[in-house]
């Protein structure tokens, strides 16, 4: 059974179960999403509230990887709005300017100490990776996008051999944030409410 909640340090919490890996093709389509941990609502990084454009993610892993599922409401991507050419998309190449584009972004600490990972995709599944503020970090991970007239969708799949760390073991404590960009807006929110700067390991909630 999967049950968000708050740490003892007033940090969010989520239980993440183990599932059949989903097929990344950014559809949250497979099976394994439907009873998957949810990590929501995302909160303004200048401290003002719940964002006005929420993302829902979905968590999974299994002794191979950690999936991840991003619903990233939009209201451009509706016709009516007339605003999809607002919509920024434009890095194309692996660590390429993704920052600059409607993004989500994963910050991943094994272990909850120590360094921490931090990967990135775009509206079109173009990948940054890092640990910290390393850029020159590389990983072999997977990222698709799609988006409808409601929200763009990420899926994800982080393998840990890829991060250099074994899968965890039962009760084993990791921390991560979970963060967007609005480019529209100009809006920065996280699952872990931050003000300022995404880079706060210290404010990664647990799972």
């Amino acid at each position: 059974m999967i049950v968000p909640g708050a740490a003892a340090d007033g940090l969010p919490m989520v239980m993440i179960g183990r599932c059949d890996a989903p097929r990344v093709d950014g559809r949250l389509s497979d099976p394994c999403w439907r009873n998957a941990a949810v990590a929501a609502p995302f909160i303004r990084n200048d401290g003002s509230g719940p964002a006005s454009q929420q993302t829902v993610v979905r968590l999974c892993w299994d002794e191979h990887a950690l999936y991840l599922g991003f619903q990233c409401f939009e209201r451009a991507l509706s016709p009516a709005t007339q605003q999809l050419h607002l919509l920024r998309q434009e890095a194309r190449l692996h660590d390429g300017p993704v920052f600059a584009d409607e993004c989500i972004e994963i910050f991943l600490r094994p272990g909850g100490r120590g360094d921490y990972f931090h990967l990135a995709t775009n509206m079109r599944g173009t990948r940054y990776d890092g640990r910290g503020m390393d850029a020159s970090f590389n990983a072999s991970w997977e990222a698709a996008a799609t988006a409808d007239a409601e929200a763009w969708y990420v899926e994800v799949a982080v393998p840990f051999k890829s991060l250099g760390v074994p899968a965890p073991r039962p009760g084993e404590r990791w921390t991560l944030n979970l963060c967007r960009t609005e480019q529209i807006l100009k809006e920065r929110s996280s699952w872990s409410g931050l003000q300022g700067a995404f880079h706060v390991p210290e404010a990664f909630g647990d799972v």
